[in-house]
Formats: structure tokens, C-alpha cells, sequence
């Protein structure tokens, strides 16, 4: 047996082989998961809180908020869509480029590789011309769109739910912002009577925010037994996301030195473009964690400055409840090791280039 070696293919057999592995253990992964995405749904198909003051989803800052949480999914969804076209040329546009420039060229290796194919791949059989060869194209690019097509749906799904998650804090904070005009109104409503002046040491007005309070507590348990869904959710696949993509951008910059060098510009824009959607995928990762962490800042912040000297003994006490469980800001995690955060895509990025140097001064 002729033994060769051919860093491009070793490389893209490795990529292709763990994009495969990630893709069968995130339906199996999910798969388990369905209890977690049935509970999920259930909270998140309607209104997550009712507020006994009036529909809070329907005041002017709720709505505008709404516009724009849907203006910002479309920045959002840019990504998938860059990833979707980005992987199409990586796999068409070699395919195509050998059968135009290469006619008359043997398309196998010497271990009988047919590099002439969507993924260069060994076959039984000869898989260069006829019915044959068109067969095991359309299966592997039946079998590449399968895994694209999981993949895309999964990043939507992250998407969409941590969209979701950091509307309803930031209805949490409206409603604290709004809690002693929500009380007052409801106060009025029930005692027409009387004026706006002196109501702070009113008990009944004093009673009225108490369950104004009590809904935005609700409401806040309720986002946070979905936030506490949504990191089961994103545990064990952002572990594998942050750990394969690491490795496979350090050995695409490795491939990508290596055909400079020998000045092969096609593998340069294929390589460059696999760095690229995995530089995206973890790139979103870390903004959707980085997202839910700001909002809860917000949260606290929004719940600091409440003019909580308006409230009596015992609404104080429930506000301080409220402040202890908001002292420390949701950090979401993968298998609680790597915090998604914007930090730790820096991290992976330097820690991809330190694996790149460490491969290139081996070679050297």
C-alpha cells in the first residue's frame, strides 16, 4: 500500500468527521433534552406573567421593545445565512473548479481517493464518470445538507429563545420601573375619590404595590426557571462548539500557511472561509451568553435605583428578596467550565492562534 500524506484532505476528512460526530450527538443531546424544550415552549407559547394592573405587553416601552427585539433578530439571522453560503462554496466551488480546470487529470490519489467529489472520499468502486459518480454526489450533498440544515435550525433556536429570554427581563425591569404608577393606578380605579397627593402612607395604596410587587415576582421566576431551561439547552453543545472549533481554526490557519507557501490560493479561500463559519458559530455563542449576562446587569440596576423609600416595612422586605436574588448577574455557561461571554471568544481565538504557532514551529 502506497502510504501519502496530503495535509488538505487529512484536514478536511478531520473537519467533516467531527462536524458529523457534533451533529449525531447534538440529536441525541436534544433528543433527551425533550422534556426541558416541552416545558420551554409551554412557558414561552404566551404571555410569561400576568399583571393584575393591565396587559404589561401592551404599554408603548413593551411594544417599541418588541419592534426592536425583532429589528435585532434579523442582525442575528444574518449569521446562519452568511454560514449557509459560505459552506455552499466550500463545497461546490472545489467540486466545480476540478471539473473544469482539471480535465484529463486522474481525480484519485494514490490510495485510490477520488478528490473529484463533494468530499473527496475512498470508494469500492470507481466513482470518477457515469450514473455511479452522479449517485455519490447527490447522496453527499444530500448528506451535507442534512447536516447544514440541523445545524442552521439548532443556531436558530439559540437565537430566537435567548431573543425571548432578554425581552422578558427587560419587561421585569419596565415593571419595576413602573411599579408605583402601576399601583397608583389601580388604587385610583378602586377609589375614585381620591387625589394622587398623599397616597405614600396610605396602607391600602402601600397594599396595592405589594401586589404590583408580587407580579413582577412571578414574572421573575417565571424568566428564570426559562433561563434555567435554556442553559440545560445550551450546556453540552457549546462545550463541543467552543472545543472542535478551536482545534479546527488552529488547523485551518495551519493549512492556510502552508498553501501560501506553496502558492495555492484555492485552498487559501477554502480554508480562510472554514475559519470563518467557525469563527461565526462562536462568535454567536458568546453574544447570545453575553446578552442574557448585560440584561441582568440591567435588571439590578434598574431595581437599584427604584425609589424604595416610597415603600413601607413590609414591602421593603419583599424588595429586598428581590434584590438578593438579582446581586449576582446570570452567567451562562458550557458544562460550567467556559462562560459564554465575549471574553471567552477572545480567549479561544488566542488560544486557536497559540495551537497554530505551536503546529507551525513544529514543521519548521
Amino acid at each position: 500500500m502506497v502510504m501519502e500524506w496530503n495535509m488538505e484532505l487529512t484536514s478536511l476528512t478531520i473537519h467533516f468527521s467531527l462536524l458529523a460526530f457534533f451533529v449525531l450527538l447534538l440529536m441525541y443531546w436534544m433528543n433527551m433534552q425533550r422534556p426541558v424544550y416541552t416545558r420551554q415552549s409551554l412557558l414561552m407559547v404566551k404571555d410569561v406573567a400576568t399583571y393584575k394592573s393591565g396587559r404589561i405587553y401592551d404599554d408603548d416601552f413593551c411594544v417599541e421593545e418588541w419592534k426592536k427585539n425583532r429589528r435585532e433578530l434579523l442582525y442575528y439571522l444574518a449569521c446562519p445565512v452568511l454560514m449557509s453560503l459560505t459552506a455552499g462554496y466550500v463545497l461546490n466551488a472545489p467540486y466545480i473548479q476540478h471539473w473544469i480546470y482539471s480535465s484529463g487529470k486522474s481525480p484519485y490519489t494514490a490510495n485510490m481517493v477520488n478528490k473529484h467529489l463533494i468530499f473527496p472520499c475512498w470508494y469500492p468502486f470507481p466513482t470518477h464518470e457515469g450514473v455511479i459518480h452522479l449517485v455519490v454526489v447527490l447522496v453527499q450533498l444530500a448528506a451535507a445538507c442534512s447536516l447544514a440544515l440541523i445545524l442552521i435550525t439548532i443556531l436558530l433556536m439559540l437565537i430566537f429563545n435567548t431573543q425571548q429570554i432578554r425581552y422578558e427581563m427587560q419587561i421585569v425591569g419596565y415593571s419595576l420601573k413602573t411599579l408605583f404608577h402601576r399601583a397608583e393606578k389601580m388604587f385610583l380605579e378602586q377609589n375614585p375619590h381620591r387625589k394622587r397627593e398623599k397616597l405614600r402612607d396610605d396602607p391600602e395604596y402601600q397594599k396595592m404595590i405589594g401586589v404590583c410587587l408580587k407580579d413582577t415576582i412571578v414574572h421573575h421566576h417565571a424568566v428564570s426557571e426559562i433561563i434555567s431551561t435554556y442553559t440545560d439547552q445550551v450546556d453540552m453543545p457549546a462545550a463541543l462548539a467552543y472545543t472542535i472549533g478551536t482545534g479546527i481554526i488552529a488547523m485551518c490557519l495551519f493549512n492556510i500557511l502552508i498553501a501560501l507557501r506553496d502558492e495555492n490560493y484555492t485552498s487559501v479561500v477554502l480554508f480562510s472561509m472554514l475559519v470563518f463559519v467557525e469563527t461565526l458559530v462562536m462568535f454567536v455563542l458568546s453574544l447570545c451568553g453575553e446578552s442574557i449576562t448585560s440584561e441582568s446587569i440591567n435588571l439590578r440596576h434598574e431595581l437599584y435605583f427604584m425609589k424604595w423609600y416610597n415603600l413601607d416595612i413590609k414591602n421593603r422586605k419583599t424588595l429586598l428578596n428581590i434584590q438578593t436574588n438579582l446581586v449576582e448577574p446570570v452567567i451562562v455557561s458550557a458544562l460550567g467550565l467556559i462562560e459564554l461571554n465575549m471574553n471567552s471568544f477572545s480567549s479561544i481565538i488566542n488560544s486557536a492562534y497559540s495551537f497554530f504557532n505551536l503546529m507551525n514551529t513544529q514543521i519548521e
